[in-house]
Protein backbone atom coordinates (compact mmCIF):
# COMPACT_ATOMS: atom_id res chain seq x y z
CA UNK A 1 0.00 0.00 0.00
CA UNK A 2 0.80 3.43 -0.95
CA UNK A 3 0.61 6.88 0.22
CA UNK A 4 -0.71 9.17 -2.56
CA UNK A 5 -1.82 12.38 -2.05
CA UNK A 6 -3.97 14.45 -4.39
CA UNK A 7 -4.00 18.11 -4.92
CA UNK A 8 -7.20 19.83 -6.12
CA UNK A 9 -10.98 18.77 -5.21
CA UNK A 10 -12.37 18.92 -8.48
CA UNK A 11 -13.80 16.50 -10.71
CA UNK A 12 -10.41 14.95 -11.89
CA UNK A 13 -8.88 15.27 -8.26
CA UNK A 14 -11.87 13.94 -6.74
CA UNK A 15 -11.80 11.02 -9.32
CA UNK A 16 -8.03 10.29 -9.08
CA UNK A 17 -8.65 10.04 -5.36
CA UNK A 18 -11.11 7.49 -5.82
CA UNK A 19 -9.19 5.17 -8.04
CA UNK A 20 -6.28 5.37 -6.33
CA UNK A 21 -8.34 4.17 -2.99
CA UNK A 22 -10.13 1.35 -5.12
CA UNK A 23 -6.09 0.00 -5.78
CA UNK A 24 -6.11 -0.57 -2.21
CA UNK A 25 -3.94 2.96 -1.44
CA UNK A 26 -4.22 5.30 1.64
CA UNK A 27 -5.18 8.47 0.03
CA UNK A 28 -5.24 12.30 0.93
CA UNK A 29 -7.42 15.09 -0.38
CA UNK A 30 -5.88 18.74 -0.33
CA UNK A 31 -8.94 21.04 -1.21
CA UNK A 32 -8.22 24.93 -0.89
CA UNK A 33 -11.86 25.77 -0.68
CA UNK A 34 -14.09 24.86 1.83
CA UNK A 35 -15.81 22.39 -0.27
CA UNK A 36 -14.92 20.09 -2.87
CA UNK A 37 -16.35 20.20 -6.37
CA UNK A 38 -16.83 24.31 -6.06
CA UNK A 39 -16.97 24.84 -9.82
CA UNK A 40 -18.44 21.30 -10.60
CA UNK A 41 -21.77 22.55 -8.72
CA UNK A 42 -21.53 26.02 -11.68
CA UNK A 43 -21.70 22.75 -14.70
CA UNK A 44 -24.25 22.96 -17.18
CA UNK A 45 -25.64 26.07 -15.34
CA UNK A 46 -26.06 24.16 -12.19
CA UNK A 47 -27.58 21.01 -13.94
CA UNK A 48 -24.14 19.39 -14.37
CA UNK A 49 -23.50 18.24 -18.09
CA UNK A 50 -21.54 15.07 -16.39
CA UNK A 51 -20.38 13.60 -19.74
CA UNK A 52 -20.99 13.24 -23.62
CA UNK A 53 -22.52 9.54 -24.21
CA UNK A 54 -20.87 9.07 -27.75
CA UNK A 55 -17.63 6.22 -28.60
CA UNK A 56 -14.35 7.16 -28.26
CA UNK A 57 -13.62 8.29 -31.96
CA UNK A 58 -16.28 10.32 -31.84
CA UNK A 59 -15.68 12.14 -28.69
CA UNK A 60 -11.71 12.92 -30.14
CA UNK A 61 -12.86 14.48 -32.89
CA UNK A 62 -14.78 17.16 -30.09
CA UNK A 63 -11.20 17.46 -28.70
CA UNK A 64 -9.52 20.78 -30.15
CA UNK A 65 -5.49 20.10 -28.51
CA UNK A 66 -3.89 16.79 -28.28
CA UNK A 67 -6.60 14.47 -29.03
CA UNK A 68 -4.59 11.48 -29.21
CA UNK A 69 -2.91 12.06 -26.18
CA UNK A 70 -6.20 10.77 -24.16
CA UNK A 71 -6.62 7.49 -26.16
CA UNK A 72 -5.42 5.60 -23.37
CA UNK A 73 -7.77 7.87 -20.45
CA UNK A 74 -10.60 7.34 -22.45
CA UNK A 75 -9.96 3.41 -22.63
CA UNK A 76 -9.24 2.98 -18.87
CA UNK A 77 -12.69 5.04 -18.38
CA UNK A 78 -15.23 6.08 -20.53
CA UNK A 79 -18.49 7.66 -20.12
CA UNK A 80 -20.04 4.56 -19.81
CA UNK A 81 -18.00 3.36 -17.01
CA UNK A 82 -18.84 6.85 -15.42
CA UNK A 83 -22.66 6.33 -15.96
CA UNK A 84 -22.56 2.75 -14.52
CA UNK A 85 -20.47 4.61 -11.09
CA UNK A 86 -23.07 7.52 -11.07
CA UNK A 87 -25.91 4.64 -10.61
CA UNK A 88 -24.48 2.70 -8.28
CA UNK A 89 -24.30 5.52 -5.84
CA UNK A 90 -27.61 6.28 -6.31
CA UNK A 91 -27.38 9.18 -9.10
CA UNK A 92 -29.09 7.76 -12.36
CA UNK A 93 -28.59 10.12 -15.33
CA UNK A 94 -30.38 10.55 -18.26
CA UNK A 95 -29.29 11.51 -21.89
CA UNK A 96 -30.67 14.74 -23.90
CA UNK A 97 -29.82 16.40 -27.28
CA UNK A 98 -25.93 15.10 -28.63
CA UNK A 99 -25.53 12.77 -26.28
CA UNK A 100 -25.57 15.23 -23.34
CA UNK A 101 -25.76 13.50 -19.94
CA UNK A 102 -27.35 14.89 -16.68
CA UNK A 103 -28.64 13.44 -13.49
CA UNK A 104 -32.33 13.08 -13.80
CA UNK A 105 -32.82 15.12 -10.57
CA UNK A 106 -30.89 18.08 -12.85
CA UNK A 107 -28.87 18.79 -9.75
CA UNK A 108 -25.19 19.25 -9.66
CA UNK A 109 -25.08 19.10 -5.89
CA UNK A 110 -26.36 15.45 -6.57
CA UNK A 111 -23.50 14.63 -8.40
CA UNK A 112 -21.07 15.66 -6.07
CA UNK A 113 -23.00 14.32 -3.14
CA UNK A 114 -22.49 10.86 -4.61
CA UNK A 115 -18.35 11.58 -5.31
CA UNK A 116 -18.67 12.41 -1.57
CA UNK A 117 -20.21 9.11 -0.72
CA UNK A 118 -18.05 7.51 -2.60
CA UNK A 119 -14.79 9.13 -0.80
CA UNK A 120 -16.32 8.63 1.95
CA UNK A 121 -17.00 4.94 1.75
CA UNK A 122 -12.82 4.27 0.31
CA UNK A 123 -11.51 5.93 3.39
CA UNK A 124 -10.22 9.34 1.31
CA UNK A 125 -8.60 11.88 4.12
CA UNK A 126 -9.86 15.03 2.84
CA UNK A 127 -8.36 18.31 4.09
CA UNK A 128 -10.50 21.70 3.03
CA UNK A 129 -9.33 25.09 3.66
CA UNK A 130 -5.32 24.27 3.02
CA UNK A 131 -3.81 25.10 0.09
CA UNK A 132 -1.00 23.69 -1.24
CA UNK A 133 1.69 25.89 -1.85
CA UNK A 134 4.43 23.73 -3.44
CA UNK A 135 5.84 20.42 -4.18
CA UNK A 136 8.37 18.91 -2.37
CA UNK A 137 11.25 17.41 -4.78
CA UNK A 138 14.08 15.57 -4.03
CA UNK A 139 17.14 15.13 -6.49
CA UNK A 140 14.34 14.42 -9.51
CA UNK A 141 12.04 12.71 -6.75
CA UNK A 142 8.75 14.52 -6.04
CA UNK A 143 8.28 13.48 -1.95
CA UNK A 144 5.68 15.30 -1.14
CA UNK A 145 4.22 18.62 -0.73
CA UNK A 146 3.80 22.07 1.28
CA UNK A 147 0.51 23.63 2.63
CA UNK A 148 -0.14 26.58 4.64
CA UNK A 149 0.19 24.67 7.31
CA UNK A 150 2.30 22.00 7.33
CA UNK A 151 4.52 19.71 4.96
CA UNK A 152 3.42 16.25 3.96
CA UNK A 153 5.10 13.63 2.87
CA UNK A 154 4.02 10.73 0.32
CA UNK A 155 4.36 8.47 -2.25
CA UNK A 156 3.17 9.51 -5.12
CA UNK A 157 1.40 12.79 -5.57
CA UNK A 158 -1.34 13.50 -8.20
CA UNK A 159 -1.93 17.29 -9.20
CA UNK A 160 -5.34 17.94 -9.87
CA UNK A 161 -5.93 22.20 -8.98
CA UNK A 162 -7.43 22.71 -12.63
CA UNK A 163 -6.91 26.16 -14.75
CA UNK A 164 -7.57 29.52 -14.73
CA UNK A 165 -11.16 29.63 -15.86
CA UNK A 166 -13.38 30.94 -13.21
CA UNK A 167 -10.89 31.90 -10.56
CA UNK A 168 -14.01 32.66 -7.97
CA UNK A 169 -14.29 28.84 -7.64
CA UNK A 170 -10.42 28.32 -6.81
CA UNK A 171 -9.39 27.98 -10.45
CA UNK A 172 -6.49 30.80 -10.22
CA UNK A 173 -3.54 28.76 -11.87
CA UNK A 174 -1.84 27.69 -8.55
CA UNK A 175 -0.60 24.21 -10.65
CA UNK A 176 1.02 25.83 -13.49
CA UNK A 177 3.09 27.92 -10.93
CA UNK A 178 4.10 24.47 -8.77
CA UNK A 179 4.77 22.72 -12.48
CA UNK A 180 6.77 25.80 -13.89
CA UNK A 181 8.57 25.97 -10.68
CA UNK A 182 10.20 22.66 -11.08
CA UNK A 183 10.69 22.25 -14.60
CA UNK A 184 7.62 21.83 -16.46
CA UNK A 185 6.66 23.69 -19.84
CA UNK A 186 3.60 25.27 -19.82
CA UNK A 187 1.81 26.12 -23.10
CA UNK A 188 0.69 29.64 -23.43
CA UNK A 189 -3.24 29.81 -21.27
CA UNK A 190 -6.26 31.45 -23.07
CA UNK A 191 -9.77 31.97 -22.22
CA UNK A 192 -11.47 29.18 -24.09
CA UNK A 193 -15.69 28.21 -24.85
CA UNK A 194 -15.83 31.74 -23.74
CA UNK A 195 -18.01 34.70 -25.57
CA UNK A 196 -16.00 36.76 -28.26
CA UNK A 197 -15.45 40.53 -28.34
CA UNK A 198 -15.95 42.32 -32.21
CA UNK A 199 -14.75 45.41 -33.51
CA UNK A 200 -18.15 46.52 -35.21
CA UNK A 201 -20.86 48.51 -32.87
CA UNK A 202 -23.63 47.54 -35.07
CA UNK A 203 -23.07 44.22 -33.48
CA UNK A 204 -23.60 45.85 -30.10
CA UNK A 205 -26.69 47.63 -30.82
CA UNK A 206 -27.84 44.18 -31.67
CA UNK A 207 -27.51 43.47 -27.65
CA UNK A 208 -30.23 40.53 -26.87
CA UNK A 209 -30.82 39.66 -30.16
CA UNK A 210 -30.17 36.00 -31.10
CA UNK A 211 -29.45 35.38 -34.87
CA UNK A 212 -30.84 31.90 -35.88
CA UNK A 213 -29.11 29.02 -37.83
CA UNK A 214 -26.28 31.14 -38.52
CA UNK A 215 -23.32 29.61 -41.22
CA UNK A 216 -19.92 31.18 -40.13
CA UNK A 217 -17.04 31.19 -42.15
CA UNK A 218 -13.73 31.93 -40.58
CA UNK A 219 -10.58 32.37 -43.23
CA UNK A 220 -7.73 32.11 -41.20
CA UNK A 221 -9.68 28.23 -39.78
CA UNK A 222 -9.17 25.17 -42.30
CA UNK A 223 -12.49 23.97 -41.39
CA UNK A 224 -14.94 25.31 -44.09
CA UNK A 225 -17.92 26.16 -41.84
CA UNK A 226 -20.06 26.33 -38.24
CA UNK A 227 -23.63 26.49 -37.86
CA UNK A 228 -25.79 27.76 -35.04
CA UNK A 229 -27.44 30.77 -33.15
CA UNK A 230 -25.36 33.35 -32.27
CA UNK A 231 -26.80 35.98 -29.59
CA UNK A 232 -25.88 39.70 -29.79
CA UNK A 233 -24.16 41.12 -26.90
CA UNK A 234 -23.03 44.51 -25.89
CA UNK A 235 -19.63 43.24 -26.26
CA UNK A 236 -19.80 41.40 -29.26
CA UNK A 237 -21.32 37.94 -29.81
CA UNK A 238 -22.14 34.61 -27.77
CA UNK A 239 -24.00 31.67 -27.51
CA UNK A 240 -23.10 27.76 -27.98
CA UNK A 241 -21.45 27.86 -31.39
CA UNK A 242 -19.34 31.02 -30.37
CA UNK A 243 -18.15 29.60 -27.31
CA UNK A 244 -16.81 26.32 -29.28
CA UNK A 245 -15.32 28.46 -31.93
CA UNK A 246 -13.27 30.48 -29.15
CA UNK A 247 -11.13 27.50 -28.73
CA UNK A 248 -10.30 27.11 -31.90
CA UNK A 249 -9.08 30.72 -32.54
CA UNK A 250 -5.09 31.07 -31.65
CA UNK A 251 -4.72 35.04 -30.56
CA UNK A 252 -1.30 34.49 -29.87
CA UNK A 253 -0.46 34.29 -33.62
CA UNK A 254 -3.74 36.31 -34.66
CA UNK A 255 -4.26 39.93 -33.64
CA UNK A 256 -7.66 39.26 -34.69
CA UNK A 257 -10.27 37.14 -37.02
CA UNK A 258 -13.05 37.74 -39.48
CA UNK A 259 -16.17 36.01 -39.04
CA UNK A 260 -18.11 35.29 -42.13
CA UNK A 261 -21.44 35.09 -41.38
CA UNK A 262 -24.84 33.92 -43.61
CA UNK A 263 -27.91 34.74 -41.87
CA UNK A 264 -30.06 32.92 -44.76
CA UNK A 265 -27.89 29.89 -45.16
CA UNK A 266 -30.83 27.70 -46.80
CA UNK A 267 -31.00 30.03 -49.81
CA UNK A 268 -28.14 30.91 -52.12
CA UNK A 269 -27.31 34.44 -53.38
CA UNK A 270 -29.47 33.91 -56.17
CA UNK A 271 -32.62 32.73 -54.81
CA UNK A 272 -32.44 35.17 -51.92
CA UNK A 273 -32.30 37.63 -54.55
CA UNK A 274 -35.04 36.00 -56.84
CA UNK A 275 -37.25 35.92 -53.18
CA UNK A 276 -36.95 39.81 -52.52
CA UNK A 277 -37.99 40.73 -56.30
CA UNK A 278 -40.78 38.87 -55.80
CA UNK A 279 -41.61 39.95 -52.40
CA UNK A 280 -40.83 43.74 -53.75
CA UNK A 281 -43.19 43.62 -56.82
CA UNK A 282 -45.84 42.52 -54.59
CA UNK A 283 -45.27 45.47 -52.36
CA UNK A 284 -44.53 48.28 -54.36
CA UNK A 285 -45.93 50.62 -52.32
CA UNK A 286 -44.78 49.85 -48.43
CA UNK A 287 -41.68 51.07 -46.78
CA UNK A 288 -38.39 49.05 -47.41
CA UNK A 289 -38.07 48.52 -43.84
CA UNK A 290 -42.01 47.03 -43.48
CA UNK A 291 -41.49 44.29 -46.33
CA UNK A 292 -38.05 43.08 -45.24
CA UNK A 293 -38.79 42.33 -41.68
CA UNK A 294 -41.14 40.31 -43.01
CA UNK A 295 -38.29 38.32 -43.92
CA UNK A 296 -35.34 38.99 -41.08
CA UNK A 297 -35.60 39.67 -37.45
CA UNK A 298 -37.18 42.71 -36.73
CA UNK A 299 -34.64 44.50 -34.86
CA UNK A 300 -31.96 43.24 -37.22
CA UNK A 301 -33.63 45.23 -40.10
CA UNK A 302 -33.02 49.35 -39.31
CA UNK A 303 -29.69 48.68 -38.53
CA UNK A 304 -28.57 46.44 -41.12
CA UNK A 305 -30.29 49.23 -43.95
CA UNK A 306 -28.01 51.57 -41.67
CA UNK A 307 -24.91 50.40 -42.42
CA UNK A 308 -26.08 49.98 -46.01
CA UNK A 309 -26.61 53.90 -45.93
CA UNK A 310 -30.37 52.87 -47.39
CA UNK A 311 -32.64 55.17 -46.18
CA UNK A 312 -35.13 52.58 -44.43
CA UNK A 313 -38.41 54.67 -45.10
CA UNK A 314 -37.93 54.86 -48.94
CA UNK A 315 -40.74 52.76 -50.51
CA UNK A 316 -39.85 49.72 -52.31
CA UNK A 317 -40.81 50.88 -55.75
CA UNK A 318 -37.85 54.05 -55.38
CA UNK A 319 -35.54 51.35 -53.87
CA UNK A 320 -32.58 50.28 -56.91
CA UNK A 321 -31.62 47.52 -58.19
CA UNK A 322 -27.86 47.83 -56.97
CA UNK A 323 -29.01 48.41 -53.38
CA UNK A 324 -31.47 45.16 -53.83
CA UNK A 325 -27.71 43.47 -54.21
CA UNK A 326 -26.36 45.17 -51.39
CA UNK A 327 -28.93 43.77 -49.06
CA UNK A 328 -28.39 40.07 -50.36
CA UNK A 329 -24.85 40.22 -50.30
CA UNK A 330 -24.34 41.73 -47.04
CA UNK A 331 -27.18 39.19 -45.31
CA UNK A 332 -24.81 36.06 -47.15
CA UNK A 333 -21.95 37.53 -46.00
CA UNK A 334 -21.94 39.82 -43.15
CA UNK A 335 -18.17 40.69 -42.02
CA UNK A 336 -17.35 40.96 -38.37
CA UNK A 337 -14.11 41.61 -36.62
CA UNK A 338 -13.18 39.38 -33.64
CA UNK A 339 -10.64 41.39 -31.59
CA UNK A 340 -10.63 38.88 -28.70
CA UNK A 341 -12.02 36.45 -25.82
CA UNK A 342 -13.81 37.49 -23.24
CA UNK A 343 -11.25 37.33 -19.95
CA UNK A 344 -11.37 33.79 -17.55
CA UNK A 345 -13.69 35.31 -15.45
CA UNK A 346 -16.18 34.48 -17.72
CA UNK A 347 -14.70 31.47 -19.78
CA UNK A 348 -15.32 27.56 -19.15
CA UNK A 349 -12.22 26.31 -19.36
CA UNK A 350 -8.41 27.17 -20.10
CA UNK A 351 -6.94 26.55 -23.24
CA UNK A 352 -3.26 25.15 -22.88
CA UNK A 353 -1.22 24.26 -19.71
CA UNK A 354 1.58 21.85 -18.95
CA UNK A 355 2.89 20.41 -22.15
CA UNK A 356 1.70 16.78 -22.95
CA UNK A 357 5.38 15.92 -24.44
CA UNK A 358 6.17 15.91 -20.39
CA UNK A 359 3.22 13.45 -19.56
CA UNK A 360 3.12 9.62 -20.25
CA UNK A 361 -1.10 9.55 -21.92
CA UNK A 362 -0.33 5.91 -20.07
CA UNK A 363 -0.10 6.60 -16.67
CA UNK A 364 -0.34 10.82 -16.40
CA UNK A 365 3.53 10.43 -15.12
CA UNK A 366 5.63 13.12 -15.24
CA UNK A 367 8.37 12.38 -17.32
CA UNK A 368 10.56 15.08 -15.78
CA UNK A 369 9.60 14.10 -11.54
CA UNK A 370 9.39 10.51 -10.63
CA UNK A 371 6.43 10.23 -8.74
CA UNK A 372 4.25 12.73 -10.02
CA UNK A 373 1.24 12.97 -11.98
CA UNK A 374 -0.89 15.25 -13.38
CA UNK A 375 -4.64 14.80 -14.66
CA UNK A 376 -7.26 17.26 -15.61
CA UNK A 377 -8.05 20.99 -17.01
CA UNK A 378 -4.03 21.59 -16.04
CA UNK A 379 -3.05 19.70 -19.09
CA UNK A 380 -2.82 20.70 -22.28
CA UNK A 381 -6.45 19.21 -23.44
CA UNK A 382 -9.43 20.99 -24.21
CA UNK A 383 -12.87 20.10 -25.83
CA UNK A 384 -15.98 21.71 -27.37
CA UNK A 385 -18.85 22.06 -24.74
CA UNK A 386 -21.80 18.96 -24.20
CA UNK A 387 -19.55 17.16 -20.92
CA UNK A 388 -16.61 16.31 -23.13
CA UNK A 389 -14.63 18.52 -20.76
CA UNK A 390 -15.67 17.16 -18.09
CA UNK A 391 -15.24 13.73 -19.09
CA UNK A 392 -11.39 14.21 -19.90
CA UNK A 393 -11.11 15.38 -16.40
CA UNK A 394 -12.76 12.30 -15.15
CA UNK A 395 -10.62 9.70 -17.48
CA UNK A 396 -7.66 11.54 -16.74
CA UNK A 397 -7.79 11.68 -13.56
CA UNK A 398 -8.83 7.28 -12.91
CA UNK A 399 -5.88 6.85 -15.08
CA UNK A 400 -3.88 9.00 -12.91
CA UNK A 401 -4.88 7.16 -10.07
CA UNK A 402 -4.55 3.82 -10.95
CA UNK A 403 -0.87 3.53 -9.03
Amino acid sequence: MKHVIVVGGGPSGIMAAYSAAMQGHKVTLFEKNKQMGKKLLMTGNGRCNVTNRCDIQAFLTKVNHNPKFLYSALNSFNSEDLLKLLQRYQCPTKEEDHGRMFPVSNKAMDVLYSFGEMLHEKGVEIHCEEPVISLLVDEGTCIGIKTIKADYKADVIIVCTGGNSFPNTGSTGDGYVMARRIGHTITPLFPSLVSLEVREDFIKDLQGLVLKDVCITIPKLKKKAFTGDVLCTHYGISGPIILNLSGLLDFDKNKEYIFRLDLMKDKSIEELDDYLIHLFSKNPNKKISNVLMEVFPKRLVPILLKQLHINEHIYVHSVKKEERKKIVETVKNLEITITSTRSFEEAMITKGGISCKEINPNTMESKKIQNLRFAGEILDVDACTGGYNLQIAWSTGYLAGKI
